[in-house]
């Protein structure tokens, strides 16, 4: 007869190891996903990690380029009150480069006196790149002339009394240098006023010279010198600025070209030569005049256009409405 019992334990036995072989392939299973999750995370945190890494860089040399790029600034010196001078090595402390010096009417006269810095064209405090070019704008004074309703100022008057003082500073020193300098200010006044003429005139003749003609004269005189340093030094050495360099130049294109408009005799004949050449035998020496005729001839020419020239002024003069606002150059009215 069958034993049902061992049957029984042999079918229960046989569950179990089925049961247990079953767990232990779920097991294994198991372990293997979780091996190939840890490995995919693990791989994955990698990546990000070098991705983050290398955003760093590129952040550090973004940031260091940026650094390295960009500008050094500097902040604009309060100067008002200032001399140029002061002005200037004041921007240069700053690491700043002084400009040009232009004179502005613009200014309250009881705050400034002719010639001191009103303003730069720079607000003051303002930040700029290091090595910003800053014009100066200086005092103009009070009125010393006006000329057909054209104003000269102390300032410009001043301007050329320093100019001429400092080609010629022995004229302005020892007895009589202050005698001296208030007859310099008043020859050198007649010759703003001829200039205000001269330049009215050769508006009304429709005359005008132009920047680039005034640029190509003032290119003519660097070529004369090493550098633009040197150019530069030598300007400065004579008192002028650049703008009063141009302003110079056009007044002297000007002046030529209203020259050109006079009427003056260029025949020269052989007896004028003759005569002049003995009345100046002094200025030839040791020359026979057939070495020097050329040369004779224009001298009188170029004294004929002087002359003409100042009849011409002189007329213009009769014609203009002057006034002298300084009791002290009053002279300055009359023809030089």
């Amino acid at each position: 007869m069958p034993n049902h019992d061992d049957d029984l334990v042999a079918h229960h036995d046989t569950s179990e190891d089925e049961t247990a072989g079953r767990a232990a392939e779920h097991s294994a299973e198991t372990d293997a996903v979780g091996k190939v999750a840890g490995a995919g995370e693990g791989k994955s945190w990698t990546v990000a990690r070098k991705a983050l890494v290398g955003l760093a860089i590129a952040i550090a040399v973004v940031l260091a380029l940026g650094f390295a790029l960009s500008p050094v600034l500097s902040m604009v010196p309060n100067v008002a009150g200032m001399s140029v001078e002061d002005a200037r090595a004041a921007l240069e402390r700053a690491d700043l480069v002084a400009g040009e010096v232009v004179r502005t009417e613009d200014y309250d006269e009881s705050e400034f006196a002719t010639g001191e810095v009103v303003r730069l064209d720079r607000r003051n405090y303002t930040i700029v790149r290091e090595g910003t070019v800053i014009g100066i704008q200086t005092a103009a004074g009070p009125p010393v002339a006006i000329v057909n309703g054209v104003t000269i100022r102390t300032g410009e008057l001043d301007e050329q009394v320093t100019q001429l003082e400092q080609a010629n500073p022995s004229a302005f020193s020892g007895e009589g240098g202050e005698e001296r300098e208030t007859q310099f200010r008043s020859l050198l006044l007649s010759g703003m006023i001829d200039q205000v003429l001269v330049e009215q005139a050769a508006e009304a003749e429709g005359i005008a010279v132009t920047d680039e003609a005034v640029e190509e004269q003032i290119d003519l005189m660097k070529s004369g010198f090493d550098s633009q340093e040197a150019f530069v030094e030598s300007i400065t050495g004579a008192g002028l600025s650049m703008d009063s360099l141009r302003k110079q130049i056009r007044d002297q294109l000007t002046t030529q070209r209203l020259l050109e408009t006079l009427d003056v005799e260029t025949s020269v004949s052989g007896k004028d030569v003759e005569t002049f050449y003995k009345s100046n035998k002094s200025l030839f020496p040791d020359k026979k005049l057939v070495e020097v005729e050329a040369q004779v001839k224009e001298i009188i020419l170029q004294q004929r256009r002087a002359d003409a020239y100042q009849e011409y002024l002189s007329q213009l003069r009769l014609q203009a409405e002057i006034e002298i606002l300084d009791p002290t150059l009053e002279g300055s009215t009359s023809p030089q």
